[in-house]
């Protein structure tokens, strides 16, 4: 498995959520999935809500596996931790996709 720490899209697919900055962050591939985790724990898969256990049947499903997926997780900056870590956790099991972080650019 391949995690891309950060990353800035300038393509935004996942629904609205004040990414966290980082400075370091360095663009990546297209996303074939997007994830987003907002502030109150709600689980998106491509805009569509999705519970965290459903996250990794639900996107071995829809990729095709000779090609693999780029997933990118949009996480909410004020998001549980332990959240994160679970959508990480499902995302790293699927064979062939790559995990990236979602950041936005610092002012600084």
């Amino acid at each position: 498995f391949f995690i891309v720490s950060t990353l800035f899209l300038t393509r935004f697919d996942g629904l609205p959520v004040n990414l966290p900055s980082s400075d370091t962050a360095s663009p990546q591939p297209e996303a074939t999935f997007t994830v987003t985790l907002r502030e109150d724990g709600q689980v998106y898969l491509n805009r569509e809500e999705i519970q965290i256990d459903a996250l990794r049947a639900a996107i071995e499903q829809q990729m095709d596996p000779q090609e693999g997926a780029v997933v990118v997780l949009h996480g909410d900056e004020k998001a549980d931790y332990g959240q994160v870590v679970k959508v990480m956790d499902e995302v790293r099991r699927i064979e062939g996709a790559r995990l990236g972080m979602a950041t936005r650019a610092s002012d600084g």
